[in-house]
């Protein structure tokens, strides 16, 4: 007898561990329902990847026999889960109509975040934003790549769904080779002429299509005094992706050491880059601000 409860206990506790919607183990012909389990994929190591429980977001569901496959049958597949919004409710992540998971179906998800973010999903292109405007929206787009030929687990329906970026983030540090009894001051860190509208697909990979709308973006929100070793301006900014040949162009003042100003508002440009910045990537531009000259010393993705 002792036995035989002690199994049944180390049975419950192992469905506690791996996230079962029920507490008993269910058998193979009993529909289980579908969970989710969100994980932003970080950009840096500093990212923890926790997804924030308030931040709902919004799935697609498509439904297979077992014997088929998303590659090869995808245009067979049943929509079971319809743009619905995914919700936190304490305890697990779960649609706002309950769908459970028949035993010999594959599922297929495509998700992005967050759900108040307009979006839309094409077999062919995967889940799709159109017209995102950067500067006037204050969401940061986020997407999953497919979840595809999920075979229905035997005792939980918990589905992870690592998040992407779908934005890339910039900043820069900068240096100064000038004399060190004198104050230099950045005042701002520009680069012109960005595109900050677009259209994002997610297949067959990650793209921005940009539209015509350009505008100057500022990377320096307040005044930084820069010295011989770099020094981070600012924090890195969430932009859209895109072929960027702009030059970085630098206005600063220089300060004797007694505090009182000796040169005002000293605009300098860099070289034009020659870059691409990519979906859910952290790029930081490592400067020199030099006697005359802007220089890249290093880029760190």
């Amino acid at each position: 007898m002792k036995k035989i409860l002690g199994a049944i206990i180390g049975l419950v506790a192992t469905c506690f561990t791996v996230g079962c919607v029920n507490n008993a183990i269910e058998g193979e012909s009993t529909p289980i329902e579908v969970c989710f389990s969100p994980v932003i994929v970080p950009t840096t190591r500093a990212d923890d990847g926790a997804y924030p429980t308030d931040n709902n977001f919004g799935v697609w569901g498509y439904a297979l026999p077992e014997d088929m496959t998303w590659g090869a049958d995808a245009n067979s597949a049943q929509l079971i889960i319809n743009g619905e919004g995914v919700t936190f409710d304490g305890s697990w992540w779960r649609t706002s109509e309950c769908h459970m998971w028949e035993s010999n179906t594959r599922f297929n998800f495509f998700a992005w975040s967050p759900f108040e973010l307009a979006a839309s999903y094409d077999m062919a292109k995967g889940v799709c934003f159109n017209n995102f405007d950067i500067l006037n929206s204050p969401i940061k787009p986020m997407f999953t790549k497919p979840i595809v030929n999920m075979s229905r687990p035997m005792q939980s329906c918990v589905v992870s769904m690592p998040f992407h970026h779908a934005l890339a983030q910039v900043g820069f540090r900068i240096s100064t080779s000038y004399d060190l009894n004198v104050d230099v001051r950045i005042k701002s860190v520009k680069v012109g002429n960005l595109s900050y509208i677009g259209n994002f697909n997610s297949l067959p990979a990650p793209t921005w299509v940009s539209t015509a709308d350009v505008a100057d973006f500022e990377f320096c929100d307040a005044e930084f005094s820069v010295k011989h070793s770099t020094t981070l301006v600012g924090e890195s900014r969430w932009v859209l992706p895109q072929q960027v040949k702009q030059s970085v162009e630098v206005t600063y003042d220089i300060y004797h050491a007694d505090g009182s100003l000796m040169l005002a508002d000293q605009v300098i440009s860099s070289k034009p880059m020659d870059t691409v910045w990519a979906v859910g990537r952290l790029y930081i531009y490592s400067l020199t601000l030099k006697h005359g000259e802007l220089v890249f010393n290093t880029e760190t993705l």
